[in-house]
């Protein structure tokens, strides 16, 4: 299982600018036919990936994101 965190700031952010929250984005990672893929051209400092998946709400998403070894 995958634990999803993020700013509240960034979330805002999202909302305003693409009408979507980071609650209904992550799940996207619940789409069993959900497609991942590296995203160098945006990763300078850290591994980057793009994922495209069926929300929950079923809506067509793609997600920029990153793994943390944070517990």
């Amino acid at each position: 299982m995958i634990k999803v965190v993020w700013s509240t700031k960034k979330n805002r952010q999202n909302i305003n600018k693409h009408k979507i929250d980071f609650d209904e984005a992550k799940t996207i990672f619940d789409d069993p036919l959900q497609i991942s893929m590296g995203d160098p051209d945006h990763s300078f400092h850290e591994m980057r990936f793009i994922t495209i998946g069926m929300s929950q709400q079923k809506r067509l998403l793609i997600v920029a994101h990153t793994f943390s070894d944070d517990k």
